[in-house]
């Protein structure tokens, strides 16, 4: 598994250190398993997602608003959807009680990847719808759909973190919380020094979501 870069409210440094920490303890699992112990010179490894500049981010929350007239989401502050820092006033959508489960598809693709610098998903990927959840008791009669796409996946291996929840309400996209990660390398395999491994996670406290959703530390 990789573990997804999105941590909302946290210093950068502190986030990068979370990620190093996490992947560093698999490499350690995964090296006692072939007792072979050396040094990982991979420069193109982590992977790191930056904090955009505030001035950059500035603009490319205006555009993504302009370019989605009715999303009540923002951008964070690595440049993925997210809930909004401040209101956002955008109008209802028109009316529309013939959504089928077909149209729901198309819509969410569609807004994925015509925002894929926000939402993280190209064109060439395969988002997979795993629940939908509906609800019709609008004063307006609009039917609102909760949406959520399967975690990004890098060949075989899962990206923890970076499941989307859409929520439609007619036939236009009103909310995107979440995203995957462009670019993430991987390298082809985990070579580590195992004194330098645990000398680094002595006193260290590294928390991992098991495969039932639960933390263990």
């Amino acid at each position: 598994m990789v573990r997804g870069y999105h941590y909302e409210g946290k210093d950068y440094s502190t986030m990068k250190n979370c990620l190093v920490i996490f992947l560093i303890l698999i490499m350690v699992l995964f090296g006692c398993e072939k007792s072979t112990y050396l040094v990982n010179t991979d420069t193109n490894y982590p992977t790191i997602i930056k904090i955009v500049n505030a001035e950059r981010l500035t603009i490319l929350r205006s555009d993504f608003a302009q370019q989605n007239i009715y999303v009540e989401c923002s951008l964070n502050a690595f440049g993925f959807c997210d809930y909004a820092e401040d209101p956002v006033n955008a109008p209802d959508p028109p009316v529309d009680t013939t959504v089928t489960q077909s149209d729901l598809q198309i819509s969410v693709k569609e807004f994925l990847f015509k925002n894929s610098s926000y939402t993280g998903v190209k064109e060439t990927d395969n988002p997979e719808i795993i629940k939908v959840i509906g609800r019709n008791n609008f004063r307006d009669g609009n039917k609102h759909w909760h949406v959520q796409i399967k975690a990004q996946k890098i060949d075989s291996i899962d990206v923890l973190s970076s499941l989307l929840n859409v929520t439609i309400k007619g036939r236009e996209v009103i909310s995107c919380q979440g995203n995957w990660f462009p670019g993430i390398y991987v390298p082809k395999e985990f070579n580590v020094n195992e004194d330098l491994a645990k000398r680094f996670l002595i006193d260290r406290t590294v928390t991992h979501i098991g495969m039932a959703g639960n933390d263990t530390q």
